[in-house]
């Protein structure tokens, strides 16, 4: 029975550990680099005063080391990502929070943009084009599509649960 136990423990832990390894080969989607990300807007009035705005499709970039949007009032306590960071209001209404750095460029300088007509945020270099107000960074097309590529997601937490909350981007 103890030989039976035994060996039944360690195919159970065998499985699992190949599972954990496959699985951390095939979620490969976010290439850029993980970094310190904090902005917060304590109030509904600061959300509106310094946030992307209120409405789906509103969108800004916030870049510290350029001091953007340039009437964001910094502190040293705030971070911006790698490449920076796009915060929108997706068609649902709801804010998102996403790098902006191109993950097929991999870089902190090569940062999409959005394109006002198509909604997509689009890679200068390489011409990826990604998914922002919905399906929140997913690659649409480019060699981002072709490698499954996305934009790294960043949380946009409420302050509270008052209707007068403001939000933390972290």
């Amino acid at each position: 029975m103890n030989n039976y136990l035994r060996n039944t423990l360690i195919a159970t832990a065998v499985a699992f550990l190949a599972a954990a390894v496959a699985a951390c080969g095939s979620n490969d989607h976010v290439r850029t680099p993980p970094a310190p990300v904090f902005l917060r807007f304590a109030t509904i009035n600061e959300w509106q005063q310094y946030g992307p705005g209120a409405n789906p499709l509103d969108f800004d970039y916030y870049i510290k080391s350029e001091r953007l949007p340039k009437d964001f009032p910094y502190i040293a306590t705030n971070e911006t990502g790698y490449g920076g960071v796009l915060l929108a209001v997706a068609l649902t209404g709801q804010p998102v929070a996403m790098d902006l750095s191109c993950p097929v460029e991999n870089s902190q300088t090569i940062r999409v943009r959005v394109d006002k007509k198509s909604h997509h945020a689009v890679c200068p270099k390489c011409g990826s084009r990604y998914f922002v107000f919905e399906n929140y960074g997913r690659a649409v097309s480019g060699p981002a599509a072709e490698k499954e590529l996305e934009l790294r997601r960043y949380n946009v937490i409420p302050t509270d649960d008052t209707p007068l909350h403001g939000y933390v981007v972290n």
